[in-house]
């Protein structure tokens, strides 16, 4: 099973009149065709884009809110099971503490604008997708040699035969 995730999105009740709201879909559409589901980790701003994001890609999408996600109809914080593994959802990394030890083995965060990948001390998979509209690059990374331009990126998670993995896609 493939998993495509995205967060801090931030689109504008105006961008979704815009001409290039419809792009922006048909452009996520491509990139998502083989996922068998998305999930949102918040900061979305207007609901309906996750709507309109199930209807152009033809996938169900999970989300959670962010901070800023006023009067959002999705919950600040989601566990998540598929193919027998336990997936913890929420906007803020500071939430992990919330999901009791050992009780996920995947967590999906954004909030940062900052895509990454990382393992927690608690064998946890940690996946933060960026952002779908504002990205950040983070500087002064020791040992850092690869690009420093902030591109827009989404995440990708696998789960086969009780193994995780997982890959950034930047746009």
């Amino acid at each position: 099973m493939i998993i495509g995730i995205l967060s801090d999105s931030h689109i504008t009740a105006t961008q979704l009149k815009s001409v290039g709201y419809p792009k922006l879909l048909k452009t996520l559409k491509t990139i998502f065709k083989d996922v068998d589901s998305i999930i949102h980790a918040g900061d979305i701003s207007v609901d309906q884009f996750i709507d309109d994001l199930s209807t152009e890609t033809g996938k169900p999408v999970n989300a959670v809110s962010g901070n800023v996600d006023f009067n959002s109809k999705w919950p600040k914080k989601l566990t998540l099971e598929f193919e027998g593994i336990k997936i913890g959802i929420t906007h803020d990394l500071n939430d992990f503490a919330s999901f009791p030890e050992k009780s996920i083995r995947v967590f999906i965060y954004g909030h940062s604008h900052l895509p990454s990948i990382k393992d927690s001390p608690q064998g946890v998979l940690m996946i933060n997708p960026g952002s779908l509209l504002k990205p950040r690059f983070q500087k002064n990374l020791r040992g850092f040699t690869g690009e420093t331009e902030a591109r827009p990126s989404v995440a990708f998670l696998n789960l086969e035969n009780g193994l995780v993995s997982a890959f950034i896609k930047k746009l």
